[in-house]
């Protein structure tokens, strides 16, 4: 449906997707709600998100129930980036709102996100704050673990650059984030029995976008769209006043980039957990 929609005509143009409900829209209708363009949703609205859910006629062996786990597991994380990248701006949105908490947040070097996160949740019902703060803390947990992964990974990153080309290195690349992975995971004092073991992959799947796929493309769109909000008085005159567009951006990436990224981790964190549970949302609440 939504293929069709935003199909482009002969000419190469599309329509501006405006999306309305005017009663109930859940599952994949919550979803196309949220992918339009501009989204509308009545006042008694009720928006309900869950997974991806599969329906079998054979009877159910480990195999299938691991390959279904699986195939959800894939279904439910591209939903929750494409997702994640639609309301992204949204977020910003309603970020810049919240002005004692964005004055605070980007006067200073504070990466954290709690004082945000605080506003969202009192925005929620009694039951949905769960959502906020299981989100809150998936992000915290996401950015302990690649600051650990990036450390980890600094010196091995420069050996590399003077001896082997980026396609040679890739498989060891790949093998170092995953025994970072496991160190972290032991620093932490956490065990690697079958439960840590399934963390630990759990964590290698969460950081192949981040360092093999979208994730700092998807990152430099965000910076160059929204990094100007997030600087400081000073850095935002150094920005206004300079006409090198590679300064600029350079700036961006110096004081814009570490407190978006912490966003980002956490609106990723809300749409996979909307994936994962049923949520029956008010318009206000989805707003």
């Amino acid at each position: 449906m939504r293929g069709l929609l935003t199909a482009p005509t002969p000419e190469g143009e599309s329509c501006r997707l405006v999306t309305v409900v005017t009663g109930l829209a859940a599952s994949a209708a919550a979803d196309l709600l949220a992918l339009g363009e501009y989204a509308i949703a009545f006042s008694y609205a009720d928006i309900v998100y869950h997974g991806t859910r599969q329906q079998t006629r054979d009877p159910i062996t480990y195999e299938l129930a691991a390959l279904l786990a699986s195939s959800i597991k894939e279904y439910n994380e591209l939903f929750a980036q494409r997702l994640a990248m639609k309301v992204f701006e949204r977020i910003v949105f309603r970020a810049s709102q919240f002005n004692q908490w964005l004055d605070e947040y980007r006067s200073n070097d504070l990466t954290k996100l709690d004082g945000f996160a605080r506003e969202l949740t009192n925005k929620l019902r009694p039951q949905n704050r769960h959502l906020l703060r299981r989100a809150y803390l998936w992000q915290a947990e996401i950015g302990g673990l690649v600051s650990s992964v990036d450390k980890h990974l600094d010196e091995f990153k420069k050996s590399l650059a003077s001896s082997q080309s980026g396609s040679q290195a890739r498989p060891q690349l790949v093998g170092q984030v995953l025994k970072a992975i496991v160190d972290y995971h032991l620093e932490e004092n956490r065990t690697l029995s079958f439960g840590g073991i399934e963390a630990v992959i759990s964590d290698f799947e969460l950081l192949q976008d981040f360092y093999f796929g979208s994730h700092q493309e998807n990152m430099v769109k965000i910076v160059l769209a929204f990094g100007e909000l997030f600087l400081s008085a000073d850095d935002r005159k150094r920005f206004l006043g300079s006409s090198d567009a590679q300064s600029k951006y350079t700036l961006l990436e110096a004081k814009a980039a570490p407190k978006l990224e912490p966003l980002w981790f956490l609106v990723i964190s809300i749409c996979r957990i909307l994936q994962s549970d049923d949520f029956e949302l008010k318009a206000e609440e989805a707003y």
